[in-house]
């Protein structure tokens, strides 16, 4: 992976992949009935049935794999214990080391950064899911954070340095 830079503006923390062919004439984007943080998530509907594409901190699948795609403050702050750490700025190059055979289920403060994460790695052929209201929503429903004095850091503002 490349040398981390701080992002010069927010357009910075998108991720970048190839671009995805067009959806089959028989798929139609239908607005999703669960928010995620400010987005409400597309769901896809037609040959590939209906598919949520967020899922609840309570209805993880087994397998999942949690990808937490804060920024290292944040993720240092406390995470879902057995998370990854791939900030947002690296997922593109991380594309490539995630698992095809798994659920992957992105995880940010609130869900927006993992939805724009999740958008681009779908284009992968990833299977790839949204935490519902990211780490608040995992607070919420009354699980834990790994770390000894875990505390959900707020995004954009890093602790002052002495």
């Amino acid at each position: 992976m490349g040398e981390r830079r701080a992002p010069e503006r927010d357009t910075d923390y998108l991720p970048v992949l190839t671009k995805a062919p067009p959806p089959p004439a028989d798929v139609r984007l239908e607005p999703s009935s669960a928010p995620v943080g400010p987005l409400r998530l597309p769901r896809l509907v037609g040959v590939f049935g209906t598919e949520d594409l967020s899922v609840r901190a309570s209805e993880l699948p087994p397998d999942a794999l949690l990808v937490d795609v804060r920024e290292p403050y944040e993720w240092e702050a406390g995470h879902v214990a057995g998370s990854r750490h791939v900030p947002v700025d690296l997922v593109a190059e991380a594309a490539a080391d995630l698992p095809r055979g798994r659920p992957i289920v992105l995880i940010c403060l609130g869900g927006a950064r993992a939805a724009m994460c999740a958008a681009a790695l779908r284009t992968t052929g990833l299977h790839v899911l949204v935490l519902e209201n990211g780490l608040r929503g995992w607070v919420a429903a009354g699980h834990g954070l790994h770390h000894p004095a875990a505390y959900l850091a707020p995004h954009g503002r890093p602790p002052a340095t002495p």
